[in-house]
């Protein structure tokens, strides 16, 4: 039981870094019209976004539920950066979590929603000038969810 789930877990992470590579040579290859690469994941029940920038290396995570535990201890061997020769600078890189105002602490369930909101509204530079027109956790934000998801359908 245990050697399946360990097999199973190394082959997801080489369909992820075979599908990483992948896209990373398309990019680098053609040159980055758009610098940023979302990677939404999918990992114990909850979705998140990794969005790594090509242009001005760095590497965001992009997760509604609001934590004070380490990216470590959040999201482990997930953040793996490979060995591409122009991917230098990324492997320098710490990824860094960003603090969002509408980040919530009681509202697990909408994760898929907020992550599809994040890579439509998600530009870089950071939390301070990004506007996902998500509300802070409250009625009205779950209102304005319902109506995020009314537009994906």
């Amino acid at each position: 039981m245990v050697c399946d789930a360990i097999k199973k877990t190394k082959e997801v992470d080489r369909m992820f870094k075979l599908n990483f590579l992948v896209l990373l040579h398309n990019v680098l290859i053609e040159g980055p019209t758009n610098p940023y690469v979302f990677f939404p994941v999918f990992n114990v029940n909850h979705y998140y976004v990794v969005c790594y920038n090509l242009k001005h290396p760095s590497i965001d995570i992009l997760d509604n539920i609001q934590s004070d535990k380490t990216i470590q201890n959040l999201y482990g061997h997930r953040l793996v950066v490979l060995e591409h020769a122009k991917l230098d600078d990324l492997k320098r890189m710490e990824p860094q979590r960003l603090k969002m105002r509408w980040q919530t602490k009681n509202n697990s369930i909408d994760c898929g929603i907020y992550a599809m909101r994040h890579m439509e509204t998600y530009f870089g530079g950071g939390s301070r000038t990004w506007d996902s027109k998500i509300q802070v956790e409250s009625v009205c934000s779950f209102n304005l969810l319902i109506m995020f998801m009314c537009n994906v359908c």
